[in-house]
């Protein structure tokens, strides 16, 4: 029987890569995201995730899903001080809140059905932070809190639960947060022990294998994919 699984924030970077190893192995594939998305083979879904109305009718329409792979998420660079409040704001509602609201309705879902997997695209940021990067790593670490919180509450109903956290990425976001800083030496750090960003679809290996029952004993747990930047 061929399962299914939805990947928010699917339309580019990380959670495109995602879209095409799952369908690839032989997954229905459903992406939510604000846009478009023109993936061959992947049913694409308008869906806001900050607005819990939207993704309780979003996953009724659905149906049961098998995996969630919560991945949508935006940065805006700064810290402490110059970071507006207004966009302090964004982050959370999209990182955590629209995190939130996905989990909520898919755990539902899958606690009536009898289990479930999930991914949550967290960073390496929640363990070492990103210089100018205050909010989102803020965001990030949330997430962590989430993870472990859902494991323990849901792992005994079959439901797993586990966090994939990205280091610097070939992605429109990552690059370009990257390059805003105007800092020359945090660029070069930025890319860990490899010398180079992560491509994303080696990032979507990862929570293809958590996704999948390749890591059936993998929970409440994260899995840094960063290049060796958290080694340091």
């Amino acid at each position: 029987m061929e399962k299914k699984v939805l990947v928010t924030g699917g339309r580019r970077g990380i959670g495109r890569a995602v879209c095409e190893k799952f369908r690839d192995n032989g997954y229905e594939v459903v992406v939510w995201d604000i846009g478009d998305t023109d993936i061959p083979g992947v049913r694409s879904m308008r869906v806001d995730v900050t607005d819990e109305a939207d993704v309780a009718r979003a996953m009724a329409e659905v149906g049961g899903i098998d995996v969630l792979v919560a991945n949508a998420g935006v940065n805006q660079a700064g810290d402490l001080l110059s970071t507006p409040t207004e966009a302090r704001d964004r982050l959370f509602d999209v990182n955590v809140d629209g995190v939130w609201n996905t989990c909520r309705a898919a755990v539902a879902g899958m606690v009536e059905r009898g289990g479930g997997t999930i991914v949550v695209t967290a960073s390496v940021g929640a363990f070492i932070g990103f210089a100018q990067n205050t909010v989102y790593n803020m965001t990030k670490s949330a997430l962590m809190g989430l993870v472990r919180g859902t494991a323990i509450d849901f792992g005994r109903k079959g439901i797993r639960i586990n966090a994939v956290c990205p280091g610097l990425t070939e992605t429109e976001m990552g690059l370009t947060t990257i390059h805003e800083k105007e800092d020359p030496e945090t660029f070069r750090e930025a890319y860990g022990l490899m010398g180079r960003p992560g491509k994303p679809a080696e990032i979507a290996e990862a929570v293809y294998f958590l996704g999948s029952p390749a890591s059936s004993y993998v929970h409440g747990t994260s899995l840094i994919v960063d290049g060796g930047q958290s080694a340091r």
